[in-house]
């Protein structure tokens, strides 16, 4: 107990930064963390518990840009999980109407978004089915994307 006073007296006398502290690292990235939550939160609600009718290329730009304003590393996980099911979309979509990638990507009007993309959104598509789908329903989810073509190249005239 008169340790423990002798500790305590001396952290009230010796003078404490509160930014330079590890704690207030920990409390910022805390808040960080629990706001990204609440988005990641309302982006499940919004989209993935509902039938979605917003265009799946749009979907996977806001997705993007959230993940691009996330500041904690909890925060980056889960709207990476977002992102590669918004690729997964895109990439069923564009099975499902027998489009490219790339095609999906210049309906979606964001031209913008190139060829480099098309390969990361499969990847990202790819991604999701390894984390997220259910073990029994992954081979028929990786022959549909195995199926899908992210672009298809130019011929030279």
């Amino acid at each position: 107990m008169l340790m423990r006073g002798l500790l305590f007296e001396q952290f009230i006398t010796t003078p404490h930064k509160i930014q330079d502290s590890p704690s207030h690292a920990n409390v910022q990235e805390y808040e960080a963390a629990h706001q990204e939550h609440i988005w990641a939160r309302a982006w499940h609600r919004r989209h993935f518990h509902r039938h979605i009718t917003r265009p799946a290329v749009d979907m996977y730009a806001q997705a993007m840009s959230q993940l691009d304003s996330c500041q904690s590393i909890f925060g980056r996980a889960e709207f990476e999980t977002i992102v590669n099911r918004a690729a997964f979309h895109i990439a069923r979509t564009a099975f499902d109407h027998n489009m490219t990638i790339a095609d999906m990507i210049g309906t979606g009007g964001l031209r913008d978004m190139g060829l480099r993309h098309a390969n990361t959104i499969k990847r990202r598509a790819r991604t999701y089915i390894t984390t997220c789908i259910d073990p029994i329903a992954r081979p028929e989810m990786d022959i549909l994307l195995d199926r899908v073509i992210s672009y298809l190249p130019r011929r030279c005239t």
